[in-house]
């Protein structure tokens, strides 16, 4: 009898709500591999014109780029990353730079713990 394959749970605080990313995938490894991937590929990019906005001080980018993130980073159940988004998205509304620069620290924890957790997981669960 082969063990059960479980998801690893690479972290003590795993940065996915694994309830809300099985709203997305219904629970299929193979569909949450796709999901992960995609939003990989698609977050490196976004994080990177994020950090670059910041830089610039440009305000409607700052403001697109993390109503951006914070959307897809929901729908994956990425919601500790999609809350820093938020809390940017608040202190741009306020003009708050010092806040969106502290932000910004905790969004490349996230983005970091994010790229962790994937990396884990594709080790640990390989490709079908």
């Amino acid at each position: 009898v082969e063990p059960e394959r479980q998801v690893p749970a690479p972290q003590a605080r795993t940065p996915i709500d694994q309830t809300a990313l099985a709203r997305v995938s219904a629970g299929d490894t193979v569909v949450e591999r796709e999901i992960f991937n995609e939003f990989q590929q698609a977050n490196e990019g976004d994080a990177a014109l994020l950090a670059q906005a910041v830089t610039d001080g440009d305000s409607a980018e700052v403001k697109r780029l993390a109503h951006l993130i914070k959307g897809a980073s929901t729908m994956i159940g990425a919601l500790r990353l999609a809350g820093v988004c938020e809390r940017i998205e608040r202190s741009n509304q306020s003009g708050d730079w010092n806040s969106i620069k502290a932000g910004m620290r905790d969004f490349h924890h996230e983005v970091a713990d994010l790229k962790l957790y994937f990396a884990e997981l594709r080790r640990a669960t390989p490709e079908p």
